[in-house]
């Protein structure tokens, strides 16, 4: 039996103590960790991307919820075989970063584009 998908649209302020009881409640008990991309923030340089990257995983490590960062930044980041793969086990994709027009041209049809339509 399949699952069914939670999608959270939260706009901006993420990783910040207010959206854990959400968070919480969106992965019900789901296993495996959550998948942090912080695609959208990659345009404006590395340091940006590990900045958001780094507060995504301090914010689950305070929830004790195991996290990931995925280093897709470009276009040829999300055909990455081994990005795709990695949301095989994520429990949740949390997408970050200011530049949502990049993120969308980064990954709309991708292998990661595809690997999102079927992981659980």
């Amino acid at each position: 039996m399949a699952q069914t998908r939670t999608y959270l649209l939260m706009g901006s302020g993420e990783f910040e103590p207010w959206s854990a009881e959400i968070e919480r409640a969106a992965l019900d008990g789901r296993a495996g960790p959550v998948a942090v991309l912080p695609t959208a923030s990659s345009v404006d340089g590395d340091t940006v991307f590990e900045r958001w990257g780094r507060m995504g995983l301090d914010h689950y490590a305070s929830m004790a919820v195991e996290a990931r960062v995925l280093p897709v930044k470009t276009r040829e980041d999300a055909e990455d075989e081994a990005n795709a793969r990695a949301l095989d086990d994520a429990s949740m994709i949390f997408f970050s970063g200011g530049k949502p027009a990049h993120l969308a041209s980064a990954i709309v049809g991708t292998k990661l584009w595809t690997a999102m339509q079927v992981a659980l």
